[in-house]
């Protein structure tokens, strides 16, 4: 056997072998699922060209963020980089900022969880995952009885989902009214901020199956009350080093509470022993729980607290035969229930810490106190700067909200006012909120009375209401990522143990959902590819020139060989081809003219030109784009910064796909594109 022959032979051999495992595997009972996806886990991480610092940086990836691994090299720091795809180029990223998912042991009593769930496949794959990290999780299906696609169009439909105004051109929609082609700018919504959001960004934030992940999977955590993972030591955590880590000022006043509310805490008060002694003919209220016995639970800040009766008692212990205390065992600190059963004493008048006040009122309204601080920083960020939380509008002085409730800007005044506007009206919940006390309260009651009991129990539910009675219009944010984000905010809270614990997930499946999961858009520049004018000289076009018309027609006498095609650009900062002097044969010719925007977006404009008179065989011309090499044949186009074989051509168009367009020559189109490769189909349009 010869040499070549030998290595041939090892080679089959090895492959055979591979083969061989690879299929034991999958027929071993406890078969591994291969997992060659990774998540990003730091935020704002710089995506390379190469395996190394010394590349450029192509791009950034925040938490959360899910790659495909294509394989690994390492740097000559001995740093391991993994490559990946990203918009169709390979990019690196070094190991230290992901987090490889985990190979997944075959667990028959999870899978059949997920097969009774109803979970597709593409929703096991990241599930599996999650339960070889966190095996208490419980994740259940929410079958919407919906088409993706209707969903999509229905949160499209008039503003019901915005972005920030500063995010990239492919988040931003070019709809009807919700983009100004003529000076390619996209109108305000909802103060000057926010703008409308592009289908691309929206399909990707509905799309659960891009949230899979131990950052982003508790935008789909059940938002109700759980005394064991949600305590007072973990708010204290999460607030640290925000404004939530202060005290305020209570008044102790009386709060009228949602029915369910006041049940729910009445069903609370049983089997409760052994009794304290309590002066009955003191105003006040108990305070239970979470501290040694005879110890107070506000340590040196209990001094400060007065004008009540306490009673101070040890972790775990109950309270019998006293009708009208308030019991929620490992809590702090429990106040006064009226005889009615509907008012709630706020904690007594004195000084508190921000995370006693919101941890009582979640309580009461039965609500996870994490989500509810999780919502806190998403309006009002972690420094609490805004006039919605200080009390110093000058339209509305001393009123607060701190979940910006009903702020959206509208008759005369910006969002800020109007959510303010709410909290000095008075009314339900509460109202006034006239001290931070009140407002966190009626809050934490408005949002537990209008969503949580209402079915939408979740961060995603929360932003879209694809359940109930009112879908799609009774959403608490149009912010696209609202959701999202807020559900990456709520697992900061949770440390690694508690994040052990049994976490229950609701996670809704589509019909007819897109076949592959829904990339992160991340195309930018400006999308305005429509021509501002378009003729031929000497000539009239039917029918008259708009710029969303892409097809015009033209006849000429027998005797014109040629024309000349002018056209302008609305945007400076597209490119254009095709216009100049145009040879025609005597047929029909169809000539094209390409748009090129700045974000590479594409668009033909045609003019189909008949010879008048012509007689012979009257077959279709397509004359394609114009390449001659008279520059001269060329329109000038203000601005525009260099032409390349007589097609004109921003000097950073980069590469790009052609999605649609008229049959070419494709070197042609690779000059266009820089002399980069693209694909093309037939057929003009968009």
């Amino acid at each position: 056997m010869t040499k070549s022959s030998k290595k041939k032979f090892i080679i089959y051999g090895m492959y055979i072998f591979i083969l061989c495992t690879f299929f034991s595997v999958l027929s071993s009972p406890n078969k591994v699922y291969a997992q060659n996806y990774a998540i990003v886990n730091a935020t704002d991480v710089n995506i390379r060209s190469g395996p190394g610092t010394s590349y450029s940086i192509i791009g950034k990836l925040t938490a959360g963020n899910r790659i495909s691994i294509t394989g690994s090299q390492n740097d000559t720091s001995g740093h391991k980089w993994y490559s990946f795809l990203l918009s169709n180029k390979n990019a690196y990223i070094r190991e230290d900022f992901v987090r490889v998912m985990q190979a997944y042991v075959l667990d028959q009593t999870f899978e059949n969880e997920l097969s009774n769930e109803g979970f597709p496949e593409d929703y096991k794959i990241f599930l599996r995952e999650l339960h070889q990290s966190f095996p208490n999780w419980v994740f259940k299906a929410q079958k919407i009885n919906m088409d993706f696609s209707q969903v999509v169009n229905e949160e499209l439909s008039g503003t019901r989902t915005l972005v920030r105004s500063n995010a990239i051109s492919s988040h931003k929609s070019t709809d009807l009214g919700k983009y100004d082609w003529n000076t390619s700018t996209w109108p305000s919504f909802d103060g000057a901020s926010w703008v409308a959001a592009s289908k691309e960004i929206t399909e990707y934030y509905l799309d659960p199956r891009n949230f899979l992940n131990e950052v982003h999977i508790f935008q789909f955590e059940k938002q109700t009350y759980n005394s064991l993972i949600q305590t007072r030591a973990g708010l204290l955590q999460m607030v640290k080093g925000t404004f939530l880590d202060s005290y305020i000022n209570a008044e102790g006043l009386s709060y009228n509470i949602a029915d369910n509310n006041s049940n729910n805490i009445i069903n609370n008060i049983t089997n409760i022993s052994p009794t304290p002694i309590i002066d009955q003919n003191q105003v006040g209220s108990i305070i239970i729980g979470g501290a040694p016995t005879g110890l107070s639970p506000y340590g040196e800040r209990d001094n400060e607290i007065t004008g009540y009766s306490s009673v101070v008692i040890g972790p775990g212990a109950n309270i019998t035969n006293s009708p009208n205390q308030i019991i929620s065992p490992g809590v702090i600190s429990q106040n006064v229930l009226s005889s009615d059963g509907n008012t709630f004493t706020y904690l007594p008048q004195g000084q508190y810490h921000y995370v006693d006040v919101i941890l009582n009122a979640c309580i009461q309204a039965n609500i996870n106190p994490y989500a509810f601080v999780s919502m806190i920083f998403q309006e009002q960020g972690k420094e609490g700067k805004s006039e919605s939380i200080t009390g110093t509008n000058k339209k509305f002085p001393g009123n607060y909200n701190y979940i910006n409730i009903g702020a959206f800007a509208g008759s005369g005044y910006s969002a800020i006012e109007n959510g303010l506007l709410y909290a000095a009206t008075e009314g339900t919940f509460g109202r006034p909120w006239n001290t931070k006390e009140k407002a966190i309260y009626g809050a934490a009651d408005y949002y537990s009375t209008g969503y949580v009991s209402k079915g939408q129990d979740t961060f995603y539910l929360k932003k879209w209401n694809v359940q109930g009675d009112n879908m799609f219009k009774h959403q608490y944010m149009t912010n696209v990522s609202g959701g999202a984000s807020e559900g990456a905010i709520l697992s900061q809270a949770y440390d690694d143990t508690v994040k052990s614990f049994s976490h229950e997930f609701k996670i809704p499946i589509y019909n007819n959902m897109p076949s592959t999961i829904v990339e992160y858009p991340t195309k930018d520049g400006s999308p305005n590819n429509k021509l501002k004018s378009l003729g031929v000289s000497g000539y009239i076009l039917t029918p008259t020139f708009n710029m969303d018309t892409q097809e015009y027609s033209l006849i000429v006498p027998t005797n014109v060989s040629s024309v000349v095609v002018n056209a302008t650009l609305l945007d400076k900062k597209a490119a254009i081809a095709g216009i100049g002097t145009i040879s025609l044969q005597a047929t029909l010719n169809k000539v094209h003219i390409l748009v090129v925007a700045e974000n590479k977006d594409q668009r033909y404009y045609t003019i189909n030109i008949t010879r008048q008179g012509y007689i012979g065989n009257m077959s279709e011309v397509d004359v394609g784009i114009n390449t001659t090499n008279n520059n001269s044949n060329i329109i000038s186009v203000p601005q525009v910064p260099i032409i390349t074989n007589d097609i004109i051509v921003p000097t950073d168009i980069g590469s790009s796909t052609i999605i649609e367009g008229p049959p070419t020559n494709q070197n042609i189109i690779n000059n266009i594109i820089n002399n980069s490769s693209v694909s093309t189909n037939k057929g003009p349009g968009e």
